[in-house]
């Protein structure tokens, strides 16, 4: 099942996303890195804005991927 971005921003429901990157060693959310690439935005300065809204929608670091306190 594609996630609740990949659906509702990239209107994409296979799998694996078309947004998801690998990079050192890890994958990553490319809606979440490098919007711009995504959205057909042509400047990138906008990654920082729209990266910020797209964690919180999917609430990135605050769910089962989130570091437990020390």
């Amino acid at each position: 099942m594609a996630c609740a971005l990949s659906r509702d921003l990239l209107k994409s429901l296979k799998t694996p996303c078309i947004a998801l990157e690998h990079s050192e060693g890890r994958y990553w959310c490319g809606l979440i890195r490098e919007p711009h690439k995504y959205l057909g935005i042509s400047h990138p300065w906008a990654n920082t804005i729209i990266a910020a809204k797209l964690s919180e929608m999917v609430a990135i670091g605050k769910g089962c991927d989130s570091t437990l306190p020390a």
